[in-house]
């Protein structure tokens, strides 16, 4: 059940001191100029990605949102290290989708 990720996320929200919510991720998410991009969406994004991703992907990640392109060039690049932080960050998009619906 969605509401229930969205629940959880809520409460380890609500558990954190106001400094410790915000992240890259979430910044970018709001600073993007997307629509669908609201508060609660990106702080969810943003909980995905702590729950997801060491501080220097988050950093990466986040990058991501103001330039699409690097996230093309990334996926598509033979380098080990961005292979293997591919993974991560797929994995981090997988658990966005689950718990942000």
């Amino acid at each position: 059940m969605p509401w229930l990720g969205l629940f959880g996320i809520g409460l380890m929200l609500s558990v954190l001191p106001s400094d410790a919510r915000a992240n890259a991720v979430a910044d970018a998410c709001r600073q993007a100029g997307r629509d669908a991009a609201t508060p609660e969406l990106c702080a969810c994004i943003g909980a995905a990605a702590e729950l997801s991703l060491s501080a220097l992907d988050q950093e990466r990640a986040a990058g991501f949102f103001s330039d699409p392109h690097s996230a093309q060039e990334t996926r598509q690049s033979n380098r080990r290290r961005d292979e293997v932080f591919w993974e991560r960050y797929r994995d981090f998009i997988q658990t966005a989708e689950d718990i942000c619906g």
